[in-house]
């Protein structure tokens, strides 16, 4: 059948039609007889195995109708009819294959009118495959892999997918979580192994561990699914990392705030941290930040024996937490307790509220307690005074602490240092202090207590310290106090203090600072003052000496600090003395009037006050 290309689109719809049907009729019969050449499709398809090196062709045809006719493009695998082919140009339909130059092996051929007409197959060609013969289906689709539309489609597809993981990476790094969560390890316990983990922790801080929210639940989820080590039931650390990590989101709010130095790594993959550590200046009037290099930040992947401000014994349980200045707040844990060698807590300058857990006394080994500076209210457990190991005692500086000090007190005789200072304890200072044979430094002022200066004070023999200044003491300076001579700093102003200075104060050679200022003190500086030879403060303003300013005073040629001003002394200020405080601003005295009661040249005493106003200018 051959088709004119000059045809009416009516005569080529009627021609198409008929051609398709006279093509299908002679594939089929095409099949048939290649059936009985080579046997079944099977069959033939191993030929093809065998020759298909030699016999693969792979082309492509472009293959276009005149603007009158259909104008689409036409394969022998699609389901379009069959059209005629362009001149030098072959249809094939195995793997959308094309040939060049007109062949019979596929069962196609041209005429000399560039018309495809169908071809016989002769018996002595059986080893020739013929593809379509065999696998032409005119219903047939390619592969969905090879469709063109497919394949953008898909990598459009990719493309969004690679796009909403990239979104959900930056979204994640950037939001407001500081540690983006992570999921759990590989090798992190199996469900047994988690209960098991669980009841020890649950042993330990009770049944907080399995409420959400609390501290003690979020350093369960850090155990089990964060922290690298994923120790197991059978870990004999598992208690106080747990501990430890408990007292971190105790002190963080559950890890919401950071500490200022050495907190948990925003990368859990860096430990180190630069400790920034608190300390007192040079000269001891401020505190400043000192930058430590090299340690280790807590809840990273090292041993939480050597995370910074920890420190463990030779069995690798923790003895010291020494954390001063690091921004915690909260509550001072109670579960500090559980670690049942721990033998010192210095979690001063922090900010921590309410009240010191009395559950701290359950640890029998702990020789210090250091929470000064915080903000801490209430009293201080009866329990804490039970310690029989407490060697420092310091509250100090909270301002909300209050009650009265027990009297068994005095069963802590391995007490060494006792500050109680800047907070609202009132009541009688207790007798059984003279028990505290080792007591070398006690700081208890700017608080309410009352009544007299107990007299046992001189049985601390090793007392180096005493501060009592800014109470209500009353009653006159006791004599016993003479005795202890290894005291360096006596602060004992701001009471109502009255009678003499006991000369048994002149014999403290070890005194460097004494202060008495705003007492009720009267008669008159000892010239035994001149034994005090390593005084470097000596502050008597605001009392009612009297008499003259003794000479030997210029003996004392560590002295760099002289308040003798507010006073009813009389008489010039001892040329001896002037000469240690030449060019000082630190020498100041009565030296204003008309009179001036005690005369001072100008480049001795460049401070004088007047003793009626009692106000003090510096002199031009």
């Amino acid at each position: 059948a051959v088709m004119e290309k000059e045809d009416t689109p009516e005569e080529f719809d009627d021609y198409q039609r008929r051609l398709d049907e006279k093509i299908i009729n002679q594939e089929q019969g095409i099949a048939d007889r290649q059936e009985k050449m080579f046997g079944s499709a099977s069959d033939s398809r191993k030929r093809l195995s065998d020759t298909s090196a030699e016999r693969k062709i792979s082309m492509e045809r472009k293959s276009s109708l005149d603007s009158k006719k259909i104008g689409e493009d036409f394969d022998i695998m699609d389901s379009e009819p069959l059209l005629p082919a362009t001149p030098n140009e072959v249809m094939l339909g195995a793997d959308r294959g094309i040939a060049n130059e007109p062949s019979y092996e596929y069962g196609v051929a041209e005429d000399d009118k560039g018309l495809a007409v169908a071809v016989a197959i002769e018996a002595e060609e059986e080893d020739l495959f013929l593809p379509a013969a065999i696998e032409y289906d005119p219903d047939s689709k390619p592969p969905i892999y090879k469709n063109r539309r497919f394949r953008l489609y898909a990598c459009i597809c990719i493309l969004l997918f690679i796009a909403v993981i990239i979104a959900a990476a930056v979204g994640a790094a950037t939001s407001g979580e500081k540690y983006a969560p992570r999921p759990p390890p590989t090798s992190a316990p199996t469900p047994s192994e988690d209960g098991r983990v669980i009841a020890i922790m649950k042993s330990l801080v009770g049944d907080q561990v399995l409420e959400s929210g609390t501290y003690a639940f979020r350093a369960r989820e850090w155990i089990l699914y964060e922290d690298p080590l994923q120790l197991t039931d059978k870990d004999k650390n598992l208690d106080q990392r747990f501990l430890l990590a408990v007292f971190y989101f105790a002190t963080s709010r559950n890890g919401e705030d950071t500490w200022l130095s050495c907190g948990r790594p925003v990368d859990p993959d860096d430990s180190g941290c630069t400790y920034l550590e608190y300390s007192l200046t040079e000269d001891k009037l401020n505190f400043q930040y000192i930058p430590k290099e090299g340690r280790l930040s807590w809840l990273s992947k090292e041993k939480e024996c050597d995370w910074n401000g920890i420190e463990c014994d030779d069995n690798d349980e923790v003895v010291k937490i020494d954390l001063f200045g690091q921004n915690m707040t909260g509550n001072v844990p109670s579960e500090l307790a559980e670690l049942n060698r721990l033998a010192w807590i210095g979690l001063a300058f922090n900010d921590f509220t309410g009240e010191i857990p009395s559950e701290l006394a359950a640890l029998r080994r702990l020789i210090l307690i250091d929470l000064h500076y915080n903000m801490l209210s209430g009293e201080i457990p009866s329990e804490i005074w039970e310690i029989d190991n407490l060697q420092s005692l310091n509250v100090g500086g909270n301002s909300f602490l209050q009650g009265s000090i027990p009297t068994i007190i005095g069963e802590l005789d391995s007490l060494k240092g006792l500050h109680l200072f800047d907070n609202n304890f009132t009541g009688v200072f207790p007798t059984e202090i003279g028990m505290l044979t080792h007591l070398a430094f006690s700081r208890n002022g700017y608080n309410a207590f009352s009544g007299e200066i107990p007299t046992e004070f001189g049985l601390l023999t090793q007392l180096q310290e005493l501060w009592l200044q800014y109470n209500d003491f009353k009653g006159t300076i006791p004599t016993e106090l003479g005795l202890l001579t290894e005291i360096v700093d006596f602060r004992i102003g701001h009471n109502a203090i009255k009678g003499n200075i006991p000369d048994e104060l002149y014999k403290l050679t070890n005194l460097e600072f004494l202060q008495l200022e705003f007492t009720d003190v009267n008669g008159t500086l000892s010239t035994e003052v001149g034994n005090l030879l390593e005084l470097s403060q000596l502050r008597l303003r605001g009392n009612q000496l009297s008499g003259q300013i003794p000479t030997e005073l210029g003996e004392l040629t560590k002295l760099e600090l002289a308040h003798l001003h507010l006073n009813e002394f009389l008489g010039a200020i001892p040329t001896e003395l002037c000469d240690n405080f030449i060019g000082s601003p630190y020498l100041q005295a009565d030296c204003f009037g008309n009179p001036a009661p005690v005369p001072c040249d100008t480049s001795c005493c460049a401070i004088c006050c007047e003793r009626a106003t009692r106000v003090c200018l510096t002199r031009d």
